[in-house]
């Protein structure tokens, strides 16, 4: 009996299979698999080519496969039986499939279910927590339309308007030379056809946000203040889900997280200005695909001692 556990971001994606007992035999990569930013047709197919994939590799098929656990950055609860349903169609049995947002496995990852709260700054952002009664708290996680602040997209959207407005009214940044770089124009201009063509994603503007943080680092301050406004709003955030689930263990994760030093101590430095000085800050140190493996365990009723420890081993 195999388990597949899926962190399943708005850009990238990452798998873990596992037997019964939880030892890891095998891991795969493939593209995002939000079906609200992407379509369901290419999440869909991003995720169970990467299923087949890894199920091939351990001479194993879906039928051999007891739990799909996904977490999914298109999801902010729990998915019911229809969008189980829609999305795994054809490809996998919706009875052995678990679908839930990528922030709830990846605070099961960060807290077993004790009291905790887990951040996500990616492509999107969201935030989760457990109070001390298990009860889940979930805050953000709005999409690029409605939300997304201290995300990866934000500061790319936010950064991307600055060059824009540098460049109308000639004002000097290292914004707009990154921009057109990464673009391949001559003048941020010039990539107005790019920006709002078909296939340009919300996972296009976030990419952006790296051009965006090195200018920071190199002193720009129309990058700063893009850096320290996104990373205020993560902990705006990370306030709000303090306050309502009373938990002081804060899990942080997503690429801006994991990439930028600068949007870290803007974060620290703003929940100080918050009040929140106190809180415990870490990088989340449990992959989410192994916190949905455990979801997924215990869903089948077989998540015991042995099955975290062995999941859990490096």
């Amino acid at each position: 009996m195999y388990l597949i556990g899926v962190d399943g971001g708005g850009t990238h994606s990452r798998l873990t299979l596992a037997d019964e007992q939880g030892h890891i035999l095998g891991r795969a990569d493939c593209g995002g698999i939000n079906f609200n930013a992407i379509g369901m047709s290419a999440a869909r197919k991003n995720l169970f080519d990467a299923v087949d994939a890894l199920l091939a590799d351990n001479n194993a098929t879906a039928d051999d496969c007891a739990m799909l656990a996904i977490g999914s950055a298109a999801l902010d609860t729990l998915a019911d039986e229809a969008l189980v349903r829609e999305f795994c169609g054809d490809r996998f049995d919706p009875a052995r499939c678990l679908m839930d947002s990528d922030v709830s496995v990846s605070l099961y990852a960060a807290t077993g279910g004790k009291p905790g709260i887990l951040l996500i700054a990616g492509t999107g952002s969201m935030g989760a927590a457990f109070d001390v009664e298990g009860r889940q708290h979930i805050a953000g996680g709005w999409g690029y339309l409605l939300g997304d602040s201290g995300s990866g997209f934000d500061i790319g959207r936010r950064a991307l308007l600055a060059a824009a407005e540098a460049e109308d009214y000639g004002r000097e940044t290292l914004l707009r030379p990154i921009f057109c770089e990464h673009f391949g124009t001559p003048t941020l201009r010039e990539a107005i056809p790019i920006i709002y063509s078909e296939d340009f994603k919300p996972s296009d503007i976030a990419a952006l946000s790296a051009g965006t943080d090195r200018a920071a680092q190199s002193g720009d301050e129309l990058a700063i203040e893009v850096i320290e406004t996104a990373a205020y709003s993560s902990a705006e955030l990370c306030a709000c889900l303090h306050k309502r689930s009373g938990a002081e263990h804060v899990a942080v994760y997503g690429g801006v997280f994991e990439h930028s030093e600068r949007y870290n101590e803007a974060f620290r430095a703003a929940l100080a200005a918050l009040g929140c000085r106190h809180l415990a800050v870490e990088l989340l140190a449990t992959p989410p695909q192994i916190g949905a493996l455990m979801m997924g365990a215990k869903e089948l009723g077989i998540l015991d001692d042995c099955f975290r420890e062995n999941v859990l081993k490096k």
